[in-house]
Parts: structure tokens; sequence; C-alpha cells
């Protein structure tokens, strides 16, 4: 007999409460009346043999009963691999390959029920699945229009999305069912391979040019005779690759700088983490919800301070590299070269990034839910990358940014295009009057967010409530700099305290150290813990609670933090200042940077091609956030050996920088006139960078070398 396939949807739902009880029943013989059985039925006909074997795992790859509805899981995936890996199979009338599929079901508006805590078991899971949920546990109510449940079908290629939707849209509308159905095309997909596009192979040839002078300037680096020159040393891996490496500094190195900003960066990946395995489909929602509020767990529900330890490590070197620079002259601060250099600094490994994510990024890997983010990505990328090169992405839609992490760099850029107007006094006026300045700056750090708070109506507790996808009057509280820039000048009050505590020698008595290590851990512990009552689900905090929590936390962190700094490169760490300064963590942090650029890309990828819904726990992600650390710590050794470091050094040989010039220029990009040592050398301050969070951006080093060396402390060849 003719072998003959059919691709047939009938479709009969029942509801019960919040969930919908579906069935799919593959290979149903179906016959002339058109009759089938009383649920989701997704047929194949077959009219002979050797059909039904090879779509078997068509039925088997599909979702079948739902479970874990109530305790928070909303989509179900599956057998991804099994169902793309059906191919081929020849029906007589044609051939057809599996193709995978999403179908979402939602009540429809006109048919909603509101409904109360006392018929829906696990509030929380739903309030997060639910964004129109307010209130607490005594008084939530919401609708079914807000529930959604997703899942998994494998059909012919045959059939297309449309198709899909069009038939299962029918049958509801003929049963008068309150059930509405999408099934969006980029949520289907075959085994099928992909070609790269005009803009990615723009995208591999610029990556193979840039392979191509690394490797010509490594052999020329290794084999090259006699003295070399120091441009065309630029790309090689080899001489860049020893000064990651090296851990040696001066005496004048801020050292414990590097064990705070590689432990913050740990936090931001931690952080990161949880957040995006949170919104990636899981078992346990619902009790996942509960660690939110443990005591023992707050380092991850107020994980976000991580990137406000950055704002201050960059305004306290800032401030420090410019005061030690500019002590012994009198005029001279080429404002336009200390932006050019910033720029210059920061943008080149930036720029490859998103150059990355706007092309070949979407090739990377595969999985259920990877190619809708994936490409998501890439379209924000490519129509948004000017914002990200600009500095002013943060001031846009965040659910369209490029690099969704890169708000921190432009925050960190703006502060730092406003430097000027507090360096600048920090250099000529009297202390009173720059003790008033940096005061009047630090008190307008906390009022900033508290009137945002206020005004806007912002909870504490506003990213786990995702009010940062509201809109932009609550999302300024934490995108803009003008709500962040309190830990930045705060950061900039202890450079000044570091360079006055070095210039003139600072003493402590045992008390002062004690006491001052006490106020730190205390600070740290209320700005860190003072969210706990917030996330209680009894709590019933008023908009003024939280308008003061919003404006005091980060910036008593970012008090608690510049007191651990100021102690430990004052010589009164002990064995915090021991840990922090331990010689191994030198290179790491030197990563930092490119680790903040990296992460969340690697963590995307990971976290979107499960095949399966995980259960989220410690015991699960913090093994994966190893990985994360691992992983993201070879990808940005990568981008910085092949981007990052060349273009400093061809910065330094273009620009004369590093070299004995009338007039050197600091690493941030202020001049400095040349101070004679005993041996007529001249010194400078070099920065080294360092990188964010949430979140995270560039952090720096202070290093007083000879101007002969390079960057990393190695002896330029002439």
């Amino acid at each position: 007999m003719k072998t003959e396939a059919v691709c047939s949807f009938e479709i009969s739902t029942r509801l019960h409460g919040i969930t919908s009880h579906l069935y799919p029943q593959l290979l149903a013989p179906i016959d002339k009346s058109g009759q089938v059985p009383d649920l989701i039925t997704i047929s194949i006909v077959k009219r002979s043999g050797g059909v039904g074997e090879a779509v078997e795992p068509v039925f088997d790859s599909s979702t079948k009963f739902p479970e874990s509805v109530l305790m928070g899981q909303s989509v179900f995936l599956g057998n991804f691999d099994e169902c793309i890996e059906v191919e081929h199979v020849n029906t007589g009338v044609g051939v057809f390959s599996g193709q995978y599929c999403l179908a979402e079901f939602r009540q429809k508006q006109d048919a909603v029920q509101t409904l109360g805590p006392q018929n829906l078991p696990h509030v929380e899971s739903l309030r997060i699945r639910a964004p129109n949920v307010r209130g607490n546990d005594r008084t939530v109510a919401f609708d079914l229009s807000d529930l959604s449940l997703t899942l998994s079908y494998c059909i012919p290629s045959t059939c297309s999305a449309k198709d899909f939707e069009e038939i299962f849209t029918s049958y509801l509308q003929d049963r008068n069912l309150p059930v509405m159905t999408s099934v969006a095309e980029e949520y289907c997909q075959t085994n099928e391979g992909k070609s790269l596009a005009t803009e990615d192979w723009i995208t591999v040839g610029i990556l193979a040019a840039f392979l191509l002078l690394i490797v010509s300037s490594t052999a020329y680096d290794l084999i090259g005779k006699g003295q070399k020159k120091e441009l065309l040393l630029a790309f090689s891996v080899y001489s860049n690759g020893k000064k990651l490496l090296s851990t040696k500094s001066s005496g004048d190195t801020l050292q414990a700088v590097h064990g705070i900003r590689f432990i913050t960066i740990c936090w931001v990946i931690l952080g990161h983490r949880y957040t995006l395995d949170s919104k990636a489909p899981n078992i346990n929602l619902s009790t996942s919800i509960d660690f939110l509020s443990d005591p023992g767990r707050l380092y991850i529900t107020n994980s976000p301070l991580s990137v406000d330890t950055f704002f201050v490590l960059s305004g306290l070197l800032l401030g420090y590299i410019f005061l030690k620079q500019m002590k012994h002259k009198t005029s001279g601060f080429n404002i336009p070269m200390f932006y050019v250099h910033r720029y210059i600094r920061l943008t080149p490994p930036y720029a490859i990034v998103i150059l990355f994510i706007a092309t070949l990024y979407r090739y990377v890997g595969s999985g259920p839910l990877l190619p809708v983010t994936a490409n998501q990505m890439a379209e924000d990328c490519q129509s948004n990358w000017w914002r990200n090169i600009l500095y002013i992405n943060n001031y846009f839609d965040i659910n369209q940014m490029c690099v969704p992490q890169s708000w921190y760099l432009s925050v960190d850029m703006q502060l730092f295009l406003l430097s000027p107007i507090v360096l600048y006094p920090l250099w000529k006026w009297p202390r009173k009057w720059n003790i008033l300045l940096l005061g009047t700056l630090a008190i307008g750090g906390v009022l900033s967010p508290f009137i945002i708070s206020y005004v806007e109506e912002v909870s504490a507790t506003f990213i786990v409530e995702n009010q940062l996808a509201a809109g932009f009057e609550k999302a300024q509280l934490y995108f803009a700099a003008y709500s962040r820039f309190g830990p930045w000048i705060i950061g900039v009050i202890f450079g000044y305290l570091v360079y006055e505590a070095k210039r003139k020698e600072l003493k402590l008595s045992l008390i002062q150290i004690t006491a001052a290590w006490i106020l730190s851990i205390v600070a740290m512990l209320a700005s860190l813990d003072g969210i706990y009552s917030f996330v209680q689900p009894d709590a019933d905090k008023t908009i003024l609670e939280s308008a003061f929590y919003n404006g005091l936390f980060r910036n008593v962190w970012a008090f608690s933090v510049g007191v651990t700094i100021f102690m430990c490169v004052t010589g009164y760490g002990g064995p915090v200042n021991t840990l922090l300064s331990w010689r191994v963590i030198t290179p790491l942090s030197r990563l930092t940077y490119c680790v903040y650029l990296t992460h969340m890309n690697y963590q995307f990828v990971e976290s979107r091609s499960a095949r399966t819904p995980i259960y989220l726990a410690d015991l699960t992600e913090f093994p994966a956030f190893l990985s994360d650390v691992i992983i993201s710590l070879i990808l940005a050794a990568i981008l910085s050996l092949g981007f990052e470091a060349p273009a400093i050094n061809l910065e330094k040989n273009l620009l004369g920088r590093g070299r004995k010039t009338k007039q050197d220029n600091t690493e941030e990009g202020s001049p400095q006139k040349q101070e004679g040592s005993d041996k007529g050398d001249t010194n400078k301050l070099v920065e080294e960078p360092v990188a964010l969070g949430e979140g995270i951006h560039n952090i720096t080093e202070v290093v007083v070398k000879d101007t002969r060396e390079d960057r990393m402390g190695h002896p330029i060849k002439e």
C-alpha cells in the first residue's frame, strides 16, 4: 500500500483551577468522521507500516501531562534532541523531519477570574510569574490572564508555526474554550544547518585579520633577532602574556585593590548565575523563593551591591592617581587627553564583544530557548550598538540593551566625564573647601535615590519584583548616573584620604584601628542585611521606608568598602590585607574587566541551552558558578591578549605614552611634569584594568614605575 502521512491536529482541553490538563496522543487513527479522543491529539496518520516506527520519537519527545505547575513551573521542554533528530521520514506523499515547537496557552482576557490566596497554594511562585501581582500573601489577588503554560510539541517540519497555531486556535474556538494559544516562528526549530549571513562573514574576516596580526607579532617576538621594535610587538601573545601573569609590583601599589576587585567580580558572576537560572524553567520556583528571605542567603538577594564596590574602586583610584600625579604641578590638566585615553582604554575589547554578539553569537549553541535569546541579543546589538560605544545606553529601553551588563560601563564613563568638576577643586582648593564640596556631593548621593524612590514609589525589593521592566521612571533608580554616583563620590573621598594618609605617614592608635574595623563591619552587615525585613512574606513596608533604604544602603556599603581599603593600604589591614594582597590574585584581577564583558554571554548560552528544567538550589548553583568563573577567565584571557592589551600597546606607542616626553600624561590621561630621581629617571603612575559586575567596568591599580618600563613592568626595547 502507498504510504501516506497527514499532519492533523485535533484539540480538546479541560481546565481545572489554574492548570491545563493537557495530554498529547500520537499516531491515533482518525476515521472519516473525524472523531478524536477528548484530549489534545497530535496525529500523524499512518496508512501502512514503516512510518510508525520512524515517528515514534515525535510522540515520545513531546510534553505529556504537565507537572509542578503549582510549584511555579510553567515551561515544559519535552525532549529537544530526540525531536530534531527525526529526519527524512518518507511518507509516500512527501518527506518530513521532526520540528520542535513551543506553544503558549493563556486564558482569554474576557474570561478571567480573580483569585485569592485561599485558592492558590505557593502564591509567591505565582507572583514571580505574574508581573501584575501586588501586595503580600494576605492581600494578593490577580487574574488568570497573568499566567501561562508553555508546552513543547514535536510536529512535522512540513507544518509551519502559523499552521500549528491556527489549528489549535480553531479547535479552541469551536469548543468555546476560554483559552488562547500562540506559537511563534522563532520557537520552532529543526535540525537544518544555519548559513552565515553577510555580516557574519564580515566578522569572521575581522577576527581572522586580528588572528593574523597576533600570530605574526608573536612569531616576530619569539623568532626575531636583535633589537625589536615595540610597535611590532603590540599583538604578541608571548610578551602580553608575561605582563598579564606578572605578580611584581612596586611598594606604592594599592595591592589590596586586586583582591577586592577579583572577589567582587566573582560575586557579580554568582549573582547573575542565580538570576538567570531563576528565570529559566525550573521545577521548584516556589520553594526557591524562600531562600531570598533567608538571612543566610542575603548575599544573593543583595548581590547588586557588588556593582557599588566597583564604583567605590573607580572613584578611589581616580582620585588617588590624580592627586598623586598632580601634587607637583601648578597647571596643565589636559582634559581632552584625559577623556581620549579612557575611551581608548575601554572601548576596543568592548566593541569586539558587541560585534560578536551582533553576529556570530547566535551560532555558538543550540537548545529549546537559546535561539530566541541569542537572536534577540543580536538584534539589539545590531540596532543599538551606537548607544554602547557612546556610553549612553543606560538611558534607553533596558529591554533593548546591547550587552545587558554594560549599563555600568556607561554610568562609570559618565561619572568619569564629570570628574574634573571634582578633581580640579581637590587639586587647587584649600582643604576646608574640599571637605565642604565632597560632603555636599556625598549628601546628594543619598538624597538623589531617596527622592526618586519616594516620588516613583519604588520598593526596596524592586529588583526581585522586576520593577526595572516597568519603565525608566522606576529603572532610573538603578541605571542612571545621577542615582548611582553616591558610592563613586565616597570612593573619591577615600582616594583623597588615602593620598593624605600616605603623604603624611598617618599613625593610628590601637583604639582607632579597632574602632575603624568595627565601624566597617557593622556598616557592611547593615547594608547587606538591611533588606531582610523587606523580603519577608508578611512585610508591610511603606514607600517612605523603602525610600530611606534605597537612599542609604548603597552608600553605607560604599563607606564600609572605603574603610576596608583605607585600613589595608595604610598598613592596618592585618590578615584581611594579607588575603586581599595575595600575589596569586594579581593576574586574575587584571582580567576583571574582560571577565565582566564576557561572563554573562557564557551564562546565557549555558542557561538557555538547558534541555530540561533545573532544580534551583545551592548545591546545583555553586558548581555552576565555579564553572562560570573558570570559563569566564579563559574567555577573558583570550579577549585581553587578543584585543585589550594590543590596544593599550598601540596607544602607548602611537600617542607616545610611557616614554620620556616634555610632559607626561597620567594613566587617566592627565599630564604630569617629569620628576627627576637621583638617576634622572622620571616616575609616572600607570593604571591597570579591572572590571565590573551587573552589572562592571574598569578598575585600576596604582603603581609608581620608571617611564622606560612598559605598562606591566617589563623594560621597553628601543
